[in-house]
Parts: C-alpha cells; structure tokens; sequence
C-alpha cells in the first residue's frame, strides 16, 4: 500500500485525489494539507472531499505529515509547491506535482 499526503487537500483537484486515492486500495491517505489559515484546517480531509470521515485531518504543517509517507501529490501554488518539494526531498519522499505556473 502506497501511503500519500495530499497538498492542497481543500482544493478543487486535491479534493478529487483524496476521494480517489481514499477510494483506490492500493492508497492509504496518511496525510491532508492546506495553507496556514485555511477555513478546513482540522476538519476531516475526507468530508471536505466529500466522501465521508476517513481519520485525516488538514493541517498546515507538511514536517508532520511526512514520516512514513512514501509520496505527495502537490497541487497548490508555486511557492509552496517548492517548500513542500524541499520538505519531501529532505526526507526522501517522492512527490508528483500538479502545480501550474512553475518557472
């Protein structure tokens, strides 16, 4: 089983991939993350998706989600896409980005 975070889980495309990723069996969904100050902060990152509770929270710290976590799909902005890109390489998690408008 591939455990994913997903970055930009509030998102119009993050919504889609954690019901998609949650929904696929191959997939654990181990972590949800948005920006500081985001309205879904600690809501479940399965009811903003819209597929029911599945015991992720969103949060805003990417440090915490990344233990165990073999990939991250980013779709967020640029700036942060490069943070999260740093965070995950620094601990040696893979990263699919989805990110428009990268230099």
């Amino acid at each position: 089983m591939i455990k994913a975070v997903v970055a930009g889980a509030a998102g119009r495309m993050g919504k889609r991939l954690v019901a998609l990723l949650h929904e696929d069996p191959r997939f654990q969904v181990v972590g949800a993350l948005e920006r500081p100050g985001h309205a879904d902060l600690g809501r479940d990152a399965g009811e903003v998706a819209g597929t029911g509770p599945i015991g992720i929270a969103v949060t805003d710290e990417i440090d915490t989600l990344l233990p165990g976590a073999q990939v991250v799909f980013d779709f967020t902005a640029p700036a942060a896409a490069m943070a999260h890109l740093e965070a995950a390489s620094r601990r040696g998690v893979a990263m699919v980005v989805g990110t428009t408008g990268l230099s």
